[in-house]
């Protein structure tokens, strides 16, 4: 396995030593307490991150003294009185919980059952306690036993093998809660049979509701393997679905691991540089697990492995998941088993492992040069079905846009919206998700910079933003790499070479049409010789000019792309033919009414009768922008970046003007956000805007 292994290898080591060391800081450390008035917030006031900050650290002490504790039965057959009797005195405590679901999930109002609902923490609770109680039913005490199982089926098991399907909408939806909820409790009923307690129903029966829910969840994602929800969302559901086929594989044969496609999408999400992909309600920083991605790996044949810099550790997740951590500890070991003994570097020494402290200390006493590296060159991942491009050049500067619709899951309106960065810095950036309250998840939703449009690098037309909804979209994507005149005149070398790589890494022009007459071919994968990657996006059916409205044309805006391989260059060329239909009544804006808003003059007819419309382009950026005439300089660590906007024949530079906005992140705390405006000339409705934007 080479460089892959070592970095594996240290990987585990580190980790290891993260668990050992944090199990003995939290053994002084008082657990938080759970507050009523805490809980209450979320319905008085829509804040549901003050309960969350103590919810969620009770969690990390229950992960981290279970891990410990399975950990030293692993190596020693023991468990150390202290860490065993702390571990007891946490799952006392969280037995004791008045509920395990968090606030925004229940509804104390109308249910009165609300305590034992089975959300996404709850179901993953009843799955961490089920798995401590079969990992160490020889070391916890038989009364905390006997609780932990009351608890578990009172709470989570009762409630949804009890109810008719679905129990809730997550058990026939699409989203991350169908894996985590039903894999969650699909995990915890083997555990729980495992250890020898009874079922509320025969296990067979048990396992065949949540199997019979988890093809939901692949209904969410697209037929190239990529979860529109993002890949934090990707993460988070994989995790318990992926968990939970493993036991349930073990257990009885049954394969439920069918999507080879699906298990490649993490590794397009980087950059080489470890700027992760945060369309949706994601993050720009986001990590992988490893152990997710060891077990698709050993399911699927192979799945690439992003950078081991991207890993997530043990406290990487401050939900602290435990299906995920001890993921990362028994996939990725029971990987590295299967493939040393695949190729013949393990030679059997009567060792249970051949990963132990001595051959980890070795294999770690290397270079962190060593790790798993980004092979040199350039990739352009073309997603039709998603409708996603993801690319870099041979620099290393980053580049995606997206097509897709305004009704996804975790949805932002963001057709047409674009992503460049490079140094690890965002020059136009997507702001992922904000902070999670009561609005973000209600009507008032777009409210929010960072879901409406003017918080992403799209147009605005008439002062307005697009639309939410699935009937707002890219109606038409094609994308495709074009070769290079050196790499044409190279052809016949290259053909003949390119019977020795797989078939995605042959250079060759894509498109979705292409997708439906030769399948397999829906990722372009490595490029070896500078080209340029193209993307054209139908964008004008994301935009109606009356709220509620009929959705425009998608002719009526197209935007082109284009992406050098060779030096990362982006130019972006949007024409406007606005000439059609409109109501142009209600023309207010959605989020601040500001002078900027206001654009260049066109004309749209109706009814024989000429109306104003106006369009401007809009850039998105958290780094303060240094204009000069027609070109923007943004700056940040060293790094920067010029977009320049073409001028027109005959025409002067364009006023081009920045609107400020304040943005609630991810945390609760508040950032600046920069939008980068200027009216595009309209005549008779009709008009081009062409900018670039480079690293220099």
């Amino acid at each position: 396995m080479g460089g892959r292994g070592k970095a594996l290898r240290r990987f585990l080591k580190e980790y290891r030593e993260d668990i050992r060391e944090s199990a003995a800081w939290l053994m002084s450390e008082e657990m938080p307490a759970l507050w009523r008035e805490d809980f209450d917030l979320y319905e008085q006031k829509g804040n549901r991150l003050i309960y969350e900050s103590a919810y969620f650290p009770r969690r990390k002490f229950l992960a981290v003294f279970g891990m410990e504790a399975i950990l030293e039965k692993e190596e020693t057959g023991t468990v150390d009185s202290t860490v065993l009797f702390r571990l007891c005195e946490v799952i006392e405590q969280i037995c004791g919980e008045d509920t395990w679901a968090l606030p925004a999930h229940v509804n104390r109002k109308e249910n009165p059952g609300w305590r034992e609902t089975v959300d996404l923490f709850a179901a993953e609770t009843a799955q961490t306690l089920s798995e401590l109680l079969d990992r160490l039913k020889g070391f916890l005490p038989e009364k905390l036993k006997d609780r932990m199982e009351a608890e578990i089926s009172r709470r989570v098991l009762e409630p949804y093998y009890f109810s008719e399907v679905p129990y809730a909408g997550w058990e026939v939806g699409n989203s991350n809660w169908t894996a985590v909820c039903a894999g969650s409790i699909g995990s915890a009923v083997i555990h729980l049979s495992k250890a020898g307690w009874r079922l509320p129903k025969p296990l067979p029966e048990c396992l065949d509701r949540v199997c019979a829910a988890l093809p939901y969840y692949f209904q969410g994602f697209t037929d190239d393997g990529a979860c529109m929800e993002g890949l934090q969302y990707y993460t988070y559901g994989m995790i318990y679905f992926a968990n939970f086929a493993w036991e349930l594989k073990e257990l009885t044969g049954e394969n439920l691991f069918q999507r080879p496609d699906i298990a490649a999408f993490p590794a397009k999400c980087f950059f080489p540089d470890g700027v992760s992909l945060s369309f949706s309600d994601g993050s720009s920083r986001d990590t992988f697990r490893v152990g997710l991605q060891a077990l698709q790996a050993m399911e699927y044949g192979n799945a690439e492995f992003p950078a081991m810099e991207r890993a997530a550790g043990l406290h990487s997740d401050t939900c602290y998941r435990f299906a995920g951590l001890k993921l990362d500890w028994f996939a990725t070991m029971e990987y590295l088993r299967r493939e040393e003994e695949r190729t013949g570097k393990w030679e059997a020494s009567g060792e249970e492992t051949p990963l132990n402290d001595e051959k980890l200390t070795a294999d770690c006493a290397i270079s962190k040069k060593d790790d798993m590296k980004t092979e040199p060159g350039y990739r352009f991942h073309i997603l039709p079905s998603a409708q996603w491009c993801v690319g870099y050049a041979k620099n290393g500067t980053g580049f995606a846009c997206k097509g897709g619709h305004n009704g996804e899951s975790h949805n932002h309106n963001d057709i047409g919206h674009l992503i460049y960065e490079a140094e690890g810095v965002l020059f136009l950036t997507d702001l992922g998700a904000g902070e999670y309250d009561r609005d973000y998840f209600s009507q008032n939703r777009y409210r929010a910079i960072c879901n409406h449009s003017f918080g992403h690098s799209v147009p605005i037309l008439n002062g307005q933003g697009q639309r939410e909804g699935a009937a707002y979209r890219c109606t038409s994507f094609l994308a495709a790499v074009e070769e290079c005149p050196e790499k044409r005149a190279a052809d016949q070398t290259l053909t003949a070479g390119a019977k020795d790589r797989p078939e995605k890494e042959a250079i060759g022009r894509i498109s979705a049409a292409d997708t439906e007459k030769h399948p397999g071919t829906e990722d372009t994968g490595w490029i070896s010789a500078a080209g340029t990657g193209t993307v054209r996006m139908e964008i004008g059916s994301a935009y109606s000019l009356s709220e509620g409205g009929e959705p425009l044309d998608g002719k009526t805006i197209v935007r082109q792309i284009r992406f050098e391989l060779e030096n990362g260059r982006a130019k972006i060329t949007d024409r406007f033919d606005l000439r059609g239909d409109y109501d142009a009544a209600n023309t207010a804006l959605d989020v601040e009414k500001a002078d900027a808003n206001t654009g260049g003059d066109g004309l749209m007819e109706k009814d024989g009768a000429l109306y104003n419309v106006s369009v401007m382009e809009n850039l998105v950026t958290q780094i303060l922008p240094v204009i000069e005439e027609n070109r923007i300089c943004l700056e940040q660590n060293g790094a920067k970046a010029l977009i320049e906007v073409e001028k027109l024949p005959g025409m002067a530079s364009p006023e081009i003007m920045v609107v400020e906005y304040d943005h609630r992140n991810h945390q609760g705390g508040t950032e600046k956000v920069y939008t980068i405006r200027w009216a595009v000339p309209l005549e008779e409705g009709r008009g081009v805007s062409s900018f670039s934007i480079q690293r220099i």
